[in-house]
């Protein structure tokens, strides 16, 4: 979930003209377990 909203709201649309290789990381965290509930690593571009 928090990989789609880095691709849907384009928060990494400002670097991309920097040449270099961009890496999203997406972290959910629960407010049942009080912490990180899962992760995503995706290379972007």
């Amino acid at each position: 979930m928090a990989m789609e909203q880095i691709k849907s709201k384009g928060y990494l649309e400002k670097f991309g003209q920097s040449g270099k290789t961009l890496v999203g990381i997406g972290v959910n965290f629960s407010t049942d377990a009080k912490g990180i509930d899962g992760w995503d690593v995706e290379v972007l571009r």
